[in-house]
């Protein structure tokens, strides 16, 4: 058994579960029903499991009976004043290897997949989904529904108010572009160097199919 960290400021609820080899900084809120896998570093002032934020229900003023998981995966990092609240349908989840800085904003029902980049400021609103190694850039924002596609890279500071395809380079105001860089991080099997060139290719059209499964049909996609 690997040993884990645990400040003694940080305030973790009886019923949470917490892997083996897991940082837990000061002053970081861990709350009912949250789990966390192995090899997890969670910084100070982190906050995982409180409400979800929603102003019609109120559940701050208007508590729910049921609390809905929170799933974080392994090989997670959580930097300084993160927070990821409670779902409201179904779960919050960040998978394996996921990288979130410092003050992002994880709403609730966001699904997070292995590997993507969480970058600093970033605002996840409801049910946005952040398919497999994905890079979000320093304060992007998304809308609620949103899905990020495999491998796409969002710019700094952008509003992402449409879907984003698997592999695409949104930069605000310039067409859509191919994050070439992931094709060569992740050594995928894709050659070219436009969203065209690569759009008949076997590997990128399995992506494509699944961004279409699993993404909400009545939004645009840049």
């Amino acid at each position: 058994m690997v040993a884990s960290f645990i400040h003694p400021t940080a305030l973790i609820h009886p019923d949470a579960r917490l892997g083996k080899n897991v940082h837990v900084g000061p002053y970081a809120v861990i709350g009912e029903n949250v789990s966390l896998g192995d090899n997890v570093y969670v910084a100070s002032h982190v906050v995982l499991g409180e409400e979800a934020e929603h102003s019609t229900e109120k559940y701050e003023l208007n508590p729910r009976g049921a609390v809905l998981p929170v799933e974080i995966g392994s090989n997670v990092v959580l930097r300084e004043f993160v927070s990821v609240t409670r779902p409201i349908r179904t779960v919050t989840r960040i998978a394996d290897g996921v990288y979130v800085m410092a003050q992002a904003h994880i709403a609730h029902d966001v699904v997070i997949e292995e590997h993507a980049v969480v970058s600093i400021g970033v605002v996840l609103a409801g049910w946005t989904r952040v398919q497999r190694g994905a890079n979000l850039g320093i304060g992007s924002a998304t809308h609620q529904y949103t899905t990020v596609g495999a491998y796409a890279m969002v710019a700094a500071n952008a509003a992402v108010v449409k879907d984003v395809p698997p592999l695409g380079k949104y930069i605000p105001h310039k067409p859509l572009r191919l994050n070439a860089y992931a094709i060569a991080k992740w050594k995928l099997p894709l050659h070219g160097q436009s969203l065209d060139e690569i759009r008949d290719q076997p590997f990128y059209r399995e992506l494509l199919a699944r961004f279409e499964r699993e993404r909400f049909q009545e939004r645009g996609v840049y």
